[in-house]
């Protein structure tokens, strides 16, 4: 299951700038000086293309995806990415062309494989200095997410709208104003309606922050397609890898760490659903939706939800999905090397939030085999090692 055999780290991972060629000579507003060596513009000066900086990486650190709000519903959060590296050539003191705001990609690529596992904007550099010693330079960079939900617009519906609906309609108001991210969807089981209730002067991520909580689903922006990734909840998983012991099946990745938990705040079995937005004219809505076997089980423990969601149909379809019956000690995190024993590079660098995963952890003292929905995606990555960690969720 090898995507690059005997993974070399000193050519087999890229990091790239978007910059323009021979930039050296490109005169550049606010960063070159007048009389100084460089012009206006030369042959190339037009050119903006991803430079590898071929530089010596260190370390990467990265991350994708979000967390669960209240164990019932995601919450969208920024990818961000360490890397520490050393270059001459591209050090900010020799290079002043690298500066908050470029982007940056990091790569697997060798021969015809190539992946982009990350993707953003570069927000600050540090550089260290020895003597006689190679300069050490770590970047934090922050994904696309982050400029995304702080685009201001006026989101205007006219009507009811699936959250998959609602959050390509947003997206293409976002682009009206130059922000443009193109946008998929993957409607795998029916949605309930949101109220479709126009917000001036809002933003994006308080329209997806409303279309989450309504829509159960996940959002990320894929580094590898550039899309923003919209999937709503799913009532039952396939899947295609298994994280665990059960070497010699197919599609395995081997286990290097789990983690599991039995969090008492996830249980609850009184649930008041509060309409957000009036629809139609109709007054807001309060629903309320109880379990009685829980009950006589962990006791009364309440939560309130305010979700915009059109009609108590639409409720009933959301509390129904939010009471699916899940196991109370679950997988929180499960991590692979991604490096296997052969040094070969394996699949699972293509873990994306919104994907599903096989954990399975079964010998003689203990028995875990359950499919759960990654939510975060977190690479740790050295000269020796790349380890995978996914942040799991019991979804169905």
């Amino acid at each position: 299951m090898a995507v690059i055999s005997d993974f070399d780290i000193a050519t087999d991972l890229k990091v790239e700038m978007l910059l323009a060629e021979e930039a050296r000579n490109v005169f550049v507003l606010g960063i070159s000086t007048l009389g100084g060596s460089n012009v206006l513009g030369d042959d190339a000066s037009g050119n903006i293309t991803w430079q590898d900086l071929k530089c010596e990486v260190n370390q990467v650190q990265t991350s994708i995806g979000g967390s669960m709000g209240s164990n019932v519903f995601f919450q969208a959060d920024a990818g961000r990415a360490t890397i520490q590296m050393q270059s001459w050539t591209f050090d900010p003191n020799n290079y002043p062309f690298i500066r908050p705001g470029v982007e940056i990609r990091i790569k697997a690529k060798r021969g015809a494989y190539e992946f982009i596992l990350w993707y953003g904007t570069l927000d600050d550099i540090d550089v260290t200095y020895a003597p006689d010693q190679q300069n050490q330079i770590t970047v934090n960079a922050t994904d696309l997410w982050a400029l995304l939900v702080n685009r201001r617009f006026d989101y205007e519906p006219t009507g009811a709208l699936l959250p998959s609906e609602a959050i390509g309609l947003a997206i293409d108001e976002v682009a009206a104003t130059g922000f443009v991210i193109p946008y998929d969807s993957f409607s795998i089981n029916p949605e309930w309606f949101m109220s479709g209730t126009p917000q001036m002067n809002t933003t994006f991520g308080a329209v997806a922050a409303d279309c989450l909580t309504a829509g159960l689903g996940f959002i990320a922006i894929n580094p590898n397609t550039g899309y923003l990734e919209y999937r709503p909840r799913a009532t039952t998983g396939g899947y295609i890898y298994t994280i665990g012991n059960n070497h010699g099946e197919p599609n395995h990745l081997c286990m290097a760490d789990l983690d599991s938990a039995m969090q008492s705040e996830h249980v609850f079995n009184s649930t008041l659903v509060k309409q957000r937005y009036p629809y139609l004219g109709d007054p807001l809505f309060e629903q309320l939706y109880t379990d009685e076997d829980s009950i006589d089980l962990f006791g009364q423990r309440s939560q309130d939800f305010t979700v915009d969601l059109a009609t108590t149909a639409d409720a009933d379809a959301w509390a129904a999905a939010v009471f699916a019956p899940k196991p109370i000690t679950t997988v929180q995190s499960v991590t692979t090397p991604a490096i296997d024993r052969s040094r070969d590079l394996t699949e699972a660098i293509e873990f994306m939030p919104g994907d599903t995963v096989r954990v399975l952890l079964s010998n003689d003292d203990i028995d875990i085999d359950t499919v759960y929905t990654v939510i975060k995606v977190s690479h740790s990555i050295d000269v020796n090692n790349w380890f995978t960690t996914l942040n799991v969720w019991k979804e169905f």
